[in-house]
This record gives C-alpha cells, structure tokens and sequence, in this order.
C-alpha cells in the first residue's frame, strides 16, 4: 500500500463500495419473499417423519449466482411475490372528537330537585309488606292534660266536684276530689315555689305551691311531703304521698286553686276545651 499511488488507491476504494452496494441489492428480494411466506403461514422446513423432541437440521443457506437472479433448488415462478401494502390512517373530523360543552349534552330540563324524586311518606302501610321493626308508640298520658299541667295523680276517678253542695264548712265543695290508692306519688301540677307544708285542721297535711302573681295551687289530706317550704318545683315533680288525714273517708287528693285566696274551679286550668278527664283507669 506504501508504493500504491493515490489515484490507484482512490480508485480500489470505489470499486470496494461498488461491490457492496450490489451485494446489498441482490438481498432485497430474498427479504421480501421470507417476509412474505411468514405472512401467508408458511411451515418451517421440518421433515413429517422427525420425532418430537429430536434435533432439527438448520436448512441450508441459499447462495445466488453471480449474475442471475434465480435461487438454486428453488422452483421458477412468474409471480412476482406480493408486498404488504400500508394502510394508511385517517383521522377524524375534528368536530367528531371535539369536547361538547355540558350545557349541550345535558337534558333540557336539567337534574331534578331531590324533593321532586323522592317518594312521598306514607303513613299507611302495605298488609302485604307484613309488620314493620319499628317499636309501638307509648300510650298517651292522660294525665298530662292539653294545658300542660299535670293532674296531681296519675290514675283516678273524680269523687266530688267544684261548687257541689255538701256538709263542708263552706257550705260547697271547693275542688277537685281525686281518688286514688293509698301511698299513690302526688305531683305538682305546674312550676312553683312551695309556700308552705304543714298541718291545716280539716285539711289535714296541706300542701300549698305559689304558682304565680297571687295565684295558688293546694294539695290536701296527704299522708306524707316529698318537699319543704321554698323549695322550687317542676310540673309533674313528685311532692308528696296521698293519705287520709284530716277529714276524709277514704284515701284522696283534695286539689284546689286559689286565686287572690279565693277558690275557684280548676276543671278549666286542666282541660280549656271543657272535655274533662274524669277517670284514668289503671
């Protein structure tokens, strides 16, 4: 190479390229047509009668012929084989794909209120359906009357009434008579403030509650006091025990309500609506 002159050096080294660029040329077609037979599912060259498991021979590197385009041991064919055609992709209208605004896609009407879908409660039940879990309403206190005050025993009958005429000092009865068992739990019929708990003659043990300006509720003939004078008291708050002291035939609480300390009919501070409750049986 030292003794070669450039122009010849030159000129080998063209003729080196020109050969390699025609040895890469004839290798196309051998490429396409392997391309080709994976394609149609061509099965590799394996003999029918090799045992499953045993060696398989590698086939035999095809060599072309200088100068001729025919592969030796490889049948003639017409046919040019067939290359894979691209398809080509084609995109989609922009106003295909394209985000619609929400105002479009929703409903005309729109989302309707929860009070519009929701079903109406029904205060009747289906006989079908079978008994609901849901526990039993508690039976209505009657003593708890529509005035909010309480009558002053819970269970009870009515013996003697306001303004009947009898043997009383008065010459009339001045309350409510309320019959009940012996040891039975008094109760203040509304708020106050006890005034007094003692002994009164023919009332026996007298119970007297400040209810409001001049106003007085009265408690007799109990057989015991569950409060003392000042103490402040809640309707329904038990205050003391019926008894039969003082004048009485039997056990009762004698109740009245006074006003300017006067006695007048305490019906019409139970029950406003003049249905009175005259009896709650046990």
């Amino acid at each position: 190479m030292a003794g070669m002159s450039h122009a010849r050096f030159v000129r080998a080294e063209h003729a080196a390229v020109a050969v390699g660029v025609a040895i890469v040329a004839s290798l196309v077609p051998l490429s396409l047509l392997s391309g080709e037979a994976q394609a149609a599912g061509s099965v590799s060259a394996v003999p029918k009668d090799s045992v499953a498991g045993g060696p398989i021979e590698a086939a035999p590197q095809l060599r072309r012929v200088e100068g001729s385009s025919e592969v030796p041991g490889e049948a003639k064919s017409d046919a040019r084989p067939e290359v894979p055609r691209r398809i080509a992709a084609v995109a989609a209208p922009r106003e295909a794909v394209a985000p619609r605004q929400l105002a479009e896609v929703a409903s005309e009407a729109g989302p309707k209120a929860f009070a519009e879908v929701s079903s109406a409660p029904s205060n009747s039940q289906d006989p079908a359906a079978g008994p609901t879990d849901a526990p039993p309403s508690p039976p209505v206190d009657l003593s708890h009357t529509p005035s909010g005050w309480y009558t002053p025993v819970a269970h009870y009958y009515f013996s003697a009434r306001f303004g009947v005429a009898g043997s009383w000092s008065s010459g009339h009865h001045t309350g409510l008579d309320f019959v009940t068992k012996q040891g039975a739990a008094i109760r203040a019929a509304t708020d106050g403030v006890v005034v007094a708990a003692d002994w009164a003659g023919a009332y026996g043990q007298l119970l007297q509650i400040q209810i409001g300006p001049k106003m007085q509720i009265w408690m007799a003939h109990l057989d015991q006091f569950k409060v003392s004078k000042g103490d402040v008291v809640k309707a329904g708050q038990v205050v003391g025990l019926v008894g039969m002291t003082g004048n009485t035939t039997g056990p009762h609480c004698h109740f009245e309500v006074r006003v300017k300390g006067a006695a007048v009919d305490p019906e019409p501070y139970f029950w406003p609506d003049g249905n009175s409750v005259t009896r709650i049986r046990r």
